[in-house]
């Protein structure tokens, strides 16, 4: 298999967008639960630093990092299909 995808949630405690952020990435893994990929959630609240070197100035904020290279969403990911593109252009590039 290719290199692995990673995607890095980072969120603002247990705030509304935050909480829907989770569940509609857990969602989305569910209904794609093909697709192998590693899910790393960062709380900004408990590492700010972290946060700030990657460059994360709002939340919810999804990173993808992958062999396409780096794609970021923000928001609660309510629009899947943004997802989706950003996750189906990294598995053809693996």
């Amino acid at each position: 298999m290719g290199t692995a995808i990673t995607l890095q949630l980072y969120i603002a405690g247990n705030s509304p967008g935050s909480r829907r952020a989770r569940a509609n990435l857990e969602a989305w893994g569910r209904e794609h639960g093909q697709v192998s990929i590693e899910v790393e959630i960062i709380d900004v609240f408990d590492v700010p630093d972290r946060a700030l070197a990657a460059g994360v100035l709002l939340t919810p904020q999804l990173v993808v990092d992958g062999p396409g290279g780096r794609t970021v969403i923000v928001g609660d990911l309510a629009d899947t299909s943004l997802l989706t593109d950003a996750l189906s252009f990294e598995t053809r590039s693996a």
